[in-house]
């Protein structure tokens, strides 16, 4: 019975869950398939081989050396007999260091966009701030408020709360000055 070359250990990071680890086979996309993205999300998919043990399922994340990875589906493997495929999007960003008011530093990474200029009832430039996506599964137990800082490099950030009407359960898109 052939299972493919499982030979990278991952951490399956399940929400509530400690992280488990398991062997995969990295199967890495074509380059230049897919269009490129803005923001955290990188434009392509990786492909996990698994045997699933643990059960990879949708919305589980993925940590290998610094990368990490969210689920999007998992099913029977069509090149390689009692394996199972995961196609995973990959998440990139910039190092930060986020710390909570009142709160410990956590390290993680974040994706800014800076000096954008919100809009106001009227239609006129209301104020210009800067955006920053933080993946949610990197900050356990914290929901970002006003007060926080973001630290990226010799640069800080105080966010002044969440962009209005985004919450996917995977980003927090923060407003920060």
């Amino acid at each position: 019975m052939r299972a493919g070359k499982m030979n990278t250990l991952v951490s399956v990071l399940v929400p509530g869950s400690s992280p488990v680890s398991a062997w995969v086979e990295w199967v890495p996309s074509v380059p230049g398939t897919a269009e490129t993205l803005t923001g955290l999300i990188q434009p392509e998919p990786v492909v996990l081989r698994h045997r699933n043990l643990p059960p990879l399922l949708p919305g589980h994340w993925v940590e290998h050396q610094g990368r990490l990875l969210r689920v999007s589906y998992t099913s029977p493997s069509e090149r390689v007999r009692n394996a199972v495929e995961s196609v995973c999007t990959e998440y990139a960003g910039t190092a930060a260091t986020y710390t909570p008011a009142g709160g410990s530093p956590l390290d993680l990474r974040v994706f800014i966009e800076r000096d954008l200029q919100f809009v106001g009832e009227v239609g006129r430039v209301a104020e210009t701030r800067h955006r920053i996506e933080v993946l949610q599964v990197e900050l356990p137990n914290v929901v970002p408020g006003s007060g926080d800082w973001v630290t990226v490099g010799n640069e800080q950030f105080t966010v002044e709360g969440l962009a209005p009407g985004i919450n996917d359960g995977v980003l927090y898109q923060l407003v920060a000055t």
